[in-house]
């Protein structure tokens, strides 16, 4: 009997030894799996995607093709003996082994026969690319190619266009960035073939009146022009999704610029705009909204009806407040509102649920609304110079935090849950009045950088050692008298600062 319950108990420990070792061959293939993961994402990154969309690749039968941020073939893009990435154009330069002849490929699967100078041109060439030619003028003979779908003149020195362009009826795509085009003929409004016209960072005062007849216009770009105004029938290119008219001198917007509602991309940044046309909110499928460096200084009260706004850019404006509907844009996921004149955040802000990336830089905060913790999916917030005493009690929740700065603030203490914002890397609190930090600070283990310059800490917590991610801290600036026994367990620190405290410790830069 003695002997038969040894033969168990071997039996049992030999078992337990064996699933020790299988889980321990688990947890060394998960491992595996997660480094090759790691190094399939890191290669991934390492592509350069068009727009984050499409990728160049080789290797399948000798041949070129795209992919998807998957992985995936574009099959709309083809197999190319010879490709190119997409350019900032928005084409690529492909070829077959067996035609003798370049194409551009565009984001839809259209190709293009090219040429690059004029000499070169011929019945089957659709597109003519003169990009960087130094042109001061173009040719008569120019006009007579008819069949021109694509007309690049990127980087020349054009001052005009003749009337004669009316005459390529067939222009799909025209780019004239960077040139010195004061006025456009008034003929430019018959190329109502017209898809996709690039006009910035040219000298155009004003557009002709013909303009609003480009209506199957989808994306026009007009930075960095000197335009004080839009001719009155400009809101007829109601096919436009995307619209940039960054960097002009326009002080309003047409009173029915909402008759724009395609509109998915609009870039009205660094211009002179005080206010916005009631009809602005009739843009409901705004995505992504830029009105930075203007003169708003408030936003329509019914703001939050633009319900698909992802992405809002409205630094460097005079805003001291925010509609009580702002909580209703509940799919926006990046918002920049610094150097405004914020005193205070509506209530409903909290509703904001999607937000990842939030900069309130250079405001006049004082608190933020107790709905602040509900911001679960936050991963930076940037609140650098503002005059927040506190911290709303529930800060905690913001458990996705990676990024915060909250330097030049008046801060005296941090809430007690502060620890549990347990993904932060970069914390800066330099420039406040903290005269202790919670004991759960130790939970901050992915901790890499920490600021603390600046503030009246005489002490700092035993648990200060368990921040063994930390890479670089700065106390200098305080009044502490020792360190906790737990500092040596920083391994990884490389940059210290404890200068202006009551230490003997400089400024210094430590072993690895």
């Amino acid at each position: 009997m003695v002997n038969g319950i040894n033969d168990l108990r071997v039996q049992a420990v030999e078992a337990q030894a064996g699933a020790a070792s299988a889980l321990e061959q688990v947890k060394l293939a998960q491992e595996e799996s997660q480094q090759a993961l790691n190094k399939a994402n890191k290669l991934v990154d390492a592509f350069y995607f068009y727009e984050d969309r499409f990728a160049l690749a080789y290797g399948d039968n000798r041949q070129y093709y795209f992919i998807d941020k998957k992985g995936n073939l574009v099959e709309k893009l083809g197999r190319w003996e010879r490709a190119e990435q997409f350019d900032c154009r928005g084409y690529a330069k492909v070829r077959n082994r067996n035609d003798n002849q370049d194409y551009l490929l565009d984001t839809l699967g259209n190709t293009y026969a090219v040429a690059y100078n004029l000499a070169d041109l011929h019945s089957v060439t659709t597109c003519l690319d003169l990009d960087k030619q130094q042109l001061a003028a173009l040719p008569d003979s120019l006009w007579t190619h008819t069949q021109l779908q694509v007309l690049l003149l990127n980087e020349n020195k054009l001052t005009a266009l003749p009337d004669a362009i009316a005459s390529l009826q067939q222009l799909k795509d025209v780019q004239l960035f960077k040139n010195a085009l004061t006025s456009l003929p008034e003929s430019f409004g018959q190329l109502q073939q017209l898809n996709a016209l690039k006009l910035s960072y040219n000298a155009l005062e004003h557009l002709p009146e013909s303009f609003g007849q480009l209506k199957q216009l989808r994306s026009l770009d007009l930075a960095g022009n000197s335009l004080s105004g839009l001719p009155e029938n400009f809101t007829q290119l109601q096919n436009l999704t995307s619209l940039s008219l960054f960097s002009n001198s326009l002080a309003d917007l047409p009173k029915d610029f909402g008759q724009l509602n395609k509109l998915r991309t609009l870039d009205l940044g660094i211009n002179s705009l005080s206010n916005l046309p009631e009809s602005f909110l009739q843009l409901e499928n705004l995505g992504t909204l830029t009105m930075s460096s203007n003169k708003l200084e408030n936003l329509p009260t019914n703001f939050g009806q633009l319900q698909r706004l992802e992405v809002l850019h409205l630094s460097s404006n005079a805003l001291a407040t925010l509609p009580q509907n702002f909580g209703q844009l509940r799919k926006l996921r990046t918002l920049h509102m610094s150097r405004n004149k914020l005193v205070s955040l509506p209530e409903n802000f909290g509703q904001l649920q999607k937000l990842s990336t939030l900069t309130l830089r250079a405001n006049s905060l004082t608190e933020l609304p107790e709905s602040f913790g509900q911001l679960e999916n936050l991963a930076e917030l940037d609140l650098f110079k503002n005059s927040l005493s506190k911290l709303p009690d529930n800060f905690g929740r913001l458990g996705r935090l990676h990024t915060l700065n909250l330097l030049q603030n008046s801060l005296k203490s941090l809430p007690e849950n502060f620890g549990e914002l347990a993904n932060l890397s970069v914390l800066k609190l330099s420039s406040n009045a903290l005269n202790s930090l919670p004991e759960s600070f130790g939970q901050l283990q992915h901790l890499e950088e920490l600021d603390l310059n600046g503030n009246l800490l005489s002490t700092i917590p035993e648990r200060f050692g368990e921040l063994q991610q930390l890479q670089s801290l700065d106390l200098g600036f305080n009044s502490l008298s020792n360190l906790p026994n737990s500092f040596g367990e920083l391994q990884h620190l490389n940059w210290l600062n404890l200068q202006r405290n009551s230490l003997l410790y400089p400024t210094k830069k430590l072993a690895g």
